[in-house]
């Protein structure tokens, strides 16, 4: 899909690489598997050791195995916990916490200047937002981002879960 937006001119190669981490080459457009396999290792490993984390580890429930009562989007999910329901990664299987809690909390925040984002925002250097990405503290994997000003309190909750 983002080989064929670059082929339309929808994206540039250079934000094929920078949102998405997929490496194209020649005037086709044609994806590199191996190098988008690689550049995606390396995105992950500077996740993992770049990001911000807004709140320690839960210290409760450590299994994410119970039967699952609903996803919050592509990488996050509720399922029965020992006492209560926790919220996880469903790609590592990672608790963040009580899923009454904001997942932000206990996420890995990675910010970035909107700058370097794309050709068209590279003219805002000194612009005073950011884009912060919320990623899961264990594999990374980015379940929410925001564009923010930079002044703005980047653990602002997201969402709140309620239950009966």
């Amino acid at each position: 899909q983002v080989a064929l937006d670059v082929r339309r001119g929808i994206s540039s190669f250079v934000e094929a690489r920078v949102l998405y981490g997929v490496v194209l080459t020649g005037s086709e457009a044609k994806l590199d598997i191996t190098a988008t396999q690689s550049l995606r290792k390396e995105i992950i490993q500077s996740r993992l050791k770049t990001g911000i984390r807004l709140a320690g580890n839960w210290g409760g429930d450590r299994a994410f195995s119970g039967r699952q009562l609903f996803r919050v989007g592509e990488i996050l999910a509720v399922r029965e916990g020992l006492e209560y329901p926790v919220l996880g990664c469903i790609k590592c299987e990672y608790v963040f916490g009580p899923a009454i809690e904001d997942p932000r909390m206990r996420s890995l925040m990675i910010e970035e200047s909107i700058s370097q984002l794309s050709e068209p925002n590279s003219h805002l250097i000194d612009a005073p937002v950011v884009l912060r990405k919320y990623c899961c503290p264990n594999c990374a994997s980015i379940f929410s981002a925001d564009v923010q000003l930079i002044t703005q309190d980047s653990s602002t909750p997201e969402m709140e879960l309620t239950f009966p």
